[in-house]
Order: structure tokens, then sequence, then C-alpha cells
């Protein structure tokens, strides 16, 4: 609109987010057929209240939240610790404070802010994910359920109380925690893909850390970062790779928790 480049539109945006799952939910419409023609399907798309929850709590919970510290982190904001309930540890706010006190609507307070700069949105976000692997309700609680709702709680929490601080930090324990959190992305892959969704299943989660990893070269603080307490010097603005992946990742392990488990 003023005949010049916007150079401030980081790699953390929802650009990608948007047009990936707006694309798969326009293939679901425009593929969808009677229900006494169900059996000639090749790929089954379940569409109950379970496949809604979880893609609800992926897209519209972890992922914005997951992109919403790193954009702080990115943009400026420091770690802090959280003193209240041990070391835990969240960034000072400062960011998203600013960015929610300049939307209409918002209070001035900046407490919305400071909670999305916290580990608390992206691990509920973990749960409630964990928690759609008892869908449809009343009918048991089989060992699947229980593995896949208690490996993605764990998973949550190694990532925002393990890997992200020593992210953040820069301590010697990233690489444990990240093979830590590998390792649980891994029995995640398992524990869904045990019920048939071995495909979408395994690849989603090799497509999330695949996405995750990539991104650390194209963040202003990614691996850069790491290595050196450096911002990196030719970050990626707006058209990053690796997000995209990450949320077309998403995308495959949503189709493959859609599926009511045994």
């Amino acid at each position: 609109m003023e005949g010049r480049p916007t150079c401030d539109v980081p790699s953390q945006n929802l650009g990608a987010l948007t047009l990936i799952l707006g694309l798969y939910l326009f293939w679901v419409g425009t593929n969808s057929i009677l229900l006494d023609e169900y059996v000639r399907r090749y790929i089954v798309i379940h569409t109950g209240y379970r496949s809604w929850f979880v893609f609800w709590f992926a897209f519209v919970h972890i992922i914005p939240s997951s992109m919403a510290l790193d954009f702080a982190f990115d943009q400026g904001s420091e770690p802090a610790p959280l003193l209240a309930v041990g070391e835990l540890y969240k960034l000072d706010g400062r960011t998203l404070r600013e960015v929610v006190e300049n939307l209409p609507f918002c209070s001035k307070s900046g407490l919305l802010g400071d909670a999305l700069e916290t580990p608390w949105p992206l691990l509920s976000g973990w749960i409630l994910f964990g928690l759609c692997s008892f869908m449809p309700f009343g009918n048991g609680v089989t060992f699947q359920e229980f593995m896949t709702c208690l490996i993605c709680c764990t998973t949550g929490i190694i990532y925002t109380f393990r890997l992200l601080p020593a992210y953040w930090n820069r301590e010697a324990t990233f690489r444990t925690s990240t093979f830590a959190y590998y390792s649980s992305m891994g029995l995640l892959a398992i524990t869904i893909g045990v019920g048939g969704q071995w495909v979408p299943s395994i690849m989603g989660i090799l497509l999330i850390l695949l996405g995750q990893h990539v991104e650390l070269f194209e963040k202003k603080k990614g691996k850069h970062w790491i290595q050196h307490g450096e911002e990196n010097p030719r970050p990626t603005v707006a058209y990053g790779v690796g997000h995209p992946i990450y949320v077309l990742g998403w995308l495959f392990l949503c189709y493959a928790m859609s599926v009511p488990m045994n």
C-alpha cells in the first residue's frame, strides 16, 4: 500500500497455518460422498466431534501458542524465572504485552500478553489434545488411549519445561532435552499408529520434527543463537520452509488422531 517492502514480518506468522488448514478443509468438503457409499472410499476421513476437537486443540491451541513463544523470544523477550512454582521458566512478557495492548477491545493491563509468554497455554493444549484419545466417551478406556494421553502430557511437559528453557538460556541440557523430546514424539507416533494409522502418524511426527529443525536455521534466535549467543545475521523473513513443514506434520498427526482408538 505504501510502495515499499515490509521487512518486519517474522517467520512465525499465521499464513502457513491458515493456508494449509484451509486447503485441507476445502479438500475434505469437495470429496464428501453419501453415507451409503462410505465403503467405496479409499481414504477414510473421520469428521465426528473427536476430529473437530483434535484439529481445534492442535491448530487453534498448540501451534499458535508455540508460535507466540518463538515470536516473543525472537523479538526480544528474555527468559525470567517463574518463582511462584519453583524453577520453571517463562518469558518476561515485554513483546506480546505490547502487541496485545495495541489490539482493539483488549485490556491495557497486559495480562493476556504476559500469559501468552508462559508455558501454560502450550502445555494445556498438549493435555487437551491427549484427552481427545478417550473420545468418543462412554466406551471405556483402553490401554492405547491411556498411553496416548499419558505420552501427550509427557511430551508437553518435556517441551515446555525442559527444552524451551534450555534453548532460551543456552544451557548444556539442550541436547539431552532435545533427545528426550524426540524420543517422546517417537513413542507418540507408535501409540497412535497401533490402531492402524501408522502412515499418517509416523509422517506427522517426522514432519513436525523436521519442520522444527529447519526453523532453527530460519529464526532470528535459532541455531546461531544456540551456538554463538547471537541473532542469526540472515534470518528468514516471512517465507520460511520450516513452519509450513511443521504445520503440515500437525495436519497428518491430527488426521491419525481423529480416528477412534480400539
